[in-house]
């Protein structure tokens, strides 16, 4: 669950920091969690437009790709784990 929330975390530092998503902090950290979380979709992706003509745009989404991969397989194996659905063979 940490590596879960790690990634969230990343997500919003990404999106931040990049200065290529148009629209306010919160919108901009909403389109992060929407972007990177599994199963959580909001409306933010029509408020915020990614600057993809530009490179810090395009590593944006990019990233964006990379970071909901890792969420879903971050996802998936807390869940897993919390089902025990995974044990140990000893």
């Amino acid at each position: 669950m940490l590596w879960l929330l790690g990634t969230l975390a990343v997500s919003a530092a990404v999106v931040l920091g990049s200065g290529a998503v148009r629209c306010s902090a919160v919108d901009q950290i909403g389109y992060a969690l929407n972007a990177a979380a599994p199963l959580v979709k909001t409306d933010v992706q029509q408020r915020c437009q990614v600057a993809t003509s530009t490179s810090a745009g395009q590593f944006v989404v990019v990233t964006m790709w990379v970071l909901q991969l890792m969420a879903w397989a971050f996802a998936t194996l807390f869940v897993a784990g919390f089902t025990g659905l995974v044990r140990k063979t000893t």
